[in-house]
Formats: structure tokens, C-alpha cells, sequence
């Protein structure tokens, strides 16, 4: 699994909005008063998602730098299952993992890769 040192900034800026979307999805049951209810997750706002993000994507390197740092701390709590739904999302893949017939080669992608749709071609003239 990838290690929260190999993040920079713009993959953390590419990993934030993937991130805030499985928290998104998560649910849980609370009682109040006999009756059952089905509740989203808050864990977005808990954790200050929102805020980090607006500190990676800002135009000040120093205020970058924080928000990688929050964004490693944050990352660095998440479960596994958590981090592999994220990187699998990115289209993020291990090398040392692929048969040796991938045709994907023995690197990690680059951002390039990571930033187009994993169904989308590139074409030729690229």
C-alpha cells in the first residue's frame, strides 16, 4: 500500500474530492425515541476536509505545504480499506502487484495518468 510520504500536493489535491466522497457514502443507524434513522456520515466535516482543500488548492506555497501536512495526518488515521477505495479511484496500482503481463508499465502512474477518466483514451498526437 502506498505510504502518506509519496503524496505531494497535487496528487493530495487529486485524492481530497475521492476521499470526501467515500466518507460521503458512509451511513449510520441512531435511535432516538423508539424510531430508527438512517444518517449520513459526517466524518467530512469532523475531520475538516473542507478547509484542507481550500489549503491545497490555495496560491500560497506555504499554505499548500499545511494543507499536505493536514491532509497526511488525516490520511495517516484512515483504515486501510478507506486508503484502497481512495487509490483505486485515483487509478492509483502498484507495480511490484501487477502479473507480468500488465501492459501497464513497472512504474507508479503519473499525474497525467491519474487525472484522466480511467475508461477515456488518449489519443496518439499526445
Amino acid at each position: 500500500m502506498q505510504e502518506p510520504e509519496e503524496f505531494d500536493v497535487d496528487t493530495a489535491r487529486l485524492a481530497m474530492p475521492l476521499l470526501k466522497e467515500v466518507l460521503q457514502r458512509r451511513t449510520h443507524v441512531k435511535k432516538n425515541l423508539g424510531k430508527t434513522y438512517l444518517l449520513r456520515g459526517t466524518l467530512v466535516a469532523a475531520l475538516k476536509l473542507p478547509q484542507i482543500q481550500d489549503q491545497l488548492q490555495s496560491k500560497s506555497r506555504p499554505r499548500r505545504e499545511r494543507g499536505l501536512e493536514a491532509f497526511q495526518s488525516v490520511w495517516n488515521t484512515l483504515s486501510p480499506e478507506t486508503r484502497q477505495l481512495v487509490l483505486d479511484q485515483m487509478g492509483w496500482y502498484e507495480p511490484e502487484k501487477l502479473s507480468w503481463d500488465d501492459p501497464r508499465s513497472n512504474r507508479r502512474p503519473t499525474l497525467t495518468e491519474l487525472s484522466t477518466e480511467p475508461g477515456e483514451k488518449k489519443s496518439k498526437s499526445d
